[in-house]
């Protein structure tokens, strides 16, 4: 099974996301911090993780950053969501970047 790490600090944008991804055959694991992102990242074997761009602490980019730069993880598909705000991301180091809220078969 494939499993999903969703990251963001809106817990209900969070959770939804989640649930959406379950309903369609996938696993979702929740985070609610970058902090706690980088610990289940650290613990657990994903395929891929969904990342709010702004969050208080350690960000999107923060969290993209160590996914990088770690051999075992540089691998993983990583979806970047924002609700918008200004900010530059090298696009080279994601797989796809979304604006929320956006339609699930964008997502998906």
């Amino acid at each position: 099974m494939v499993r999903i790490l969703v990251v963001d600090d809106n817990r209900d944008f969070a959770e939804n996301v989640a649930e959406l991804l379950d309903l369609e055959g996938y696993e979702a694991v929740v985070a609610n911090s970058g902090a706690v992102a980088l610990d289940i990242l650290k613990s657990n074997d994903l395929q891929g993780v969904i990342c709010d761009y702004h969050m208080p602490g350690i960000n999107g980019i923060d969290v993209l950053n160590e996914i990088r730069a770690d051999a075992q993880m540089s691998a993983l598909l990583f979806v970047m969501v924002s609700a918008g705000g200004n900010f530059t991301i090298h696009e080279d180091h994601i797989t796809r970047f979304l604006t929320k809220p956006m339609p699930l078969e964008e997502l998906l």
